[in-house]
């Protein structure tokens, strides 16, 4: 049970990050300056 636990704390984490990514990357690409820059 806790490792199982601790799995899902780990996927959790990870979820949040990628949502952060993706907050910012929206954010960036209304600029085209920083849209050269990422991609």
């Amino acid at each position: 049970q806790r490792q199982q636990q601790r799995r899902q704390q780990q996927q959790r984490q990870q979820q949040q990050q990628q949502q952060e990514l993706q907050q910012q990357w929206e954010g960036r690409k209304g600029n085209s300056k920083s849209f050269r820059y990422w991609g």
